[in-house]
């Protein structure tokens, strides 16, 4: 149940490659009518739709007359989880929800804590193998490998730069610039699915603009310098096979 098409395009693409079967709703009425109509599994729910949002929807399924419908485990995709959006997702009656953009690895794990019997776990599984995860880069350019080519030599060209620009503010305890090299990498880790360094760069950006926990932001560096490291390697890998795996 998801409006935005790259959103619905990434999250129908991970769900098919797990074997499962998925219908899409544009907006909360229609998201609403097919529960009525027919039973679901499971419903991943955008708490921000046209026409009804995720919310009012949870609840009105929350209310349906048959028992296997309303009690149908509904988890929220929202783009900002913190307390009190994660508060009003539970209010309305959601089981749990998900932050976007989100991860295949997140997705199976929070799926398979209701169904883990729908999903092709070795499918799954075989995604904890890399650290990079382009499905997202190739559903928004619809497979352009000229497209996805630009986007990760730039990353290749730029990142190690950044890195070692942030440890050398580190080493002066420069906590302002160390956030803006930071907040400056995010978009591009998001486009190669760093999913590792997405959480470590986020937690480095934060504890450098509000200047706590810089204790800990050295060894954050490290850390994401060690996992970009890897993920260098894993593109470098696809380059050379012009990204035969992507479809």
């Amino acid at each position: 149940m998801e409006d935005n098409e790259v959103n619905r395009l990434y999250a129908k693409s991970i769900l098919t490659k797990w074997q499962c079967k998925v219908d899409i709703a544009d907006n909360g009425h229609q998201a609403v009518e097919k529960v009525r109509q027919a039973d679901f599994d499971l419903v991943l729910m955008d708490v921000q739709m046209p026409i009804m949002d995720g919310y009012e929807a949870t609840k009105i399924i929350r209310k349906l007359n048959d028992r296997v419908k309303r009690e149908v485990p509904i988890i929220a995709l929202t783009a900002n989880a913190i307390k009190g959006d994660i508060d009003r997702c539970m209010s309305a009656g959601m089981n749990d929800y998900l932050s976007k953009p989100f991860h295949p690895e997140s997705l199976f794990q929070m799926i398979s804590t209701y169904f883990d019997e729908t999903l092709d776990i070795e499918q799954a599984q075989s995604s904890n193998t890399s650290v990079i995860d382009l499905s997202y880069l190739n559903s928004i350019c619809h497979g352009d490998k000229a497209f996805i080519t630009e986007m990760v030599n730039t990353f290749l060209a730029n990142t190690p730069a950044m890195i070692n620009q942030m440890q050398n503010w580190s080493n002066q305890a420069n906590w302002t610039m160390v956030y803006k090299i930071a907040h400056k990498m995010k978009p591009s880790i998001d486009f190669m699915g760093i999913e590792k360094a997405k959480i470590l760069v986020k937690e480095i950006e934060n504890s450098g603009k509000q200047n706590i926990k810089t204790d800990s932001i050295p060894e954050q560096i490290n850390q994401l310098g060690d996992i970009c490291q890897q993920a260098f390697l894993e593109l470098k890998d696809l380059l050379k096979d012009n990204f035969a795996v992507l479809k």
